[in-house]
């Protein structure tokens, strides 16, 4: 995906968005904690996923980020592993020991970039996993009311009232999928909700992807896409208790070349 002459593509990614989701229904406040002070702070001691890593393998947070120079490989590698065991295990209740090391994209930005990963054991992740909810004791309490609410209702809820009527016998598969469907759909609904009042503020995107929303626009309004698409991004979502959901933009002349957009 090219732009035109004269014109460049702006993309706008929610970061972690269904991170910050799940962090915001389970109410957990560690997690909640960790965002708040990554974007007050921007320091890298503060990264979701780099906190996941410390609390996984037992190491303090900055002594995962001191790996990003003298050792690039491992530095990925514990970034890697916190990714997989977060959306695999920690969100969608996959069991740890067979959790993939780093999720990954097939798709073309993508499917050529293999991540290094770490050597672990199935038992080694298991502990990990103990360790970890150890930690973060809401999650569980979230997960028993919701399969709880769900076995007895027959149908979920996400906060804009949207419901879904459940018809298969319950189970461990189903239990998962209701877990899932929670996060995703309140994420689908901020993606969906910014969607429109982009295209409504006159900035229709030509295309979303995953948890971002793109537009081609002329190259001098570049500055003004950026400044309201992220106005609309960002603002408070009023049914997650005016909770904001940061964006990372970046412009350039393809999809492919897009790099980070600084004011």
């Amino acid at each position: 995906m090219r732009a035109r002459p004269g014109h460049s593509i702006v993309g706008l990614d929610y970061s972690a968005i269904e991170s910050r989701v799940f962090a915001h229904l389970t109410e957990d406040t560690k997690d909640l904690a960790t965002f708040a002070k990554h974007d007050e702070t921007h320091d890298p001691v503060w990264d979701i996923h780099v906190r996941t890593a410390a609390e996984l393998l037992g190491e303090p947070p900055e002594a995962v980020v001191a790996l990003r120079v003298p050792n690039p490989e491992g530095f990925a590698g514990r970034r890697g592993l916190a990714k997989g065991f977060r959306y695999g295990t920690i969100q969608y209740g996959g069991d740890p020991a067979t959790v993939k090391g780093k999720v990954f994209c097939p798709c073309e930005r993508c499917r050529d970039r293999l991540p290094p990963t770490l050597d672990l054991t199935a038992e080694q992740r298991v502990a990990q996993a103990r360790r970890w909810f150890a930690g973060h004791p809401n999650v569980i309490v979230w997960r028993s009311e919701v399969s709880r609410q769900a076995r007895s209702r027959r149908w979920i809820e996400n906060p804009w009232g949207r419901r879904l009527y459940l018809t298969a016998p319950w189970s461990n598969d189903l239990e998962r999928f209701v877990w899932n469907w929670h996060i995703q759909s309140t994420a689908r609904e901020i993606i969906r909700t910014a969607e429109i009042k982009c295209h409504r503020a006159g900035l229709p995107a030509i295309l979303q992807h995953h948890d971002a929303l793109y537009f081609e626009v002329p190259d001098h309004l570049v500055a003004h896409t950026v400044s309201t698409a992220r106005a609309i991004m960002e603002a408070p979502v009023a049914e997650l208790g005016g909770m904001v959901f940061v964006t990372d933009p970046e412009v350039g002349p393809s999809w492919g070349e897009l790099d980070h957009y600084h004011d």
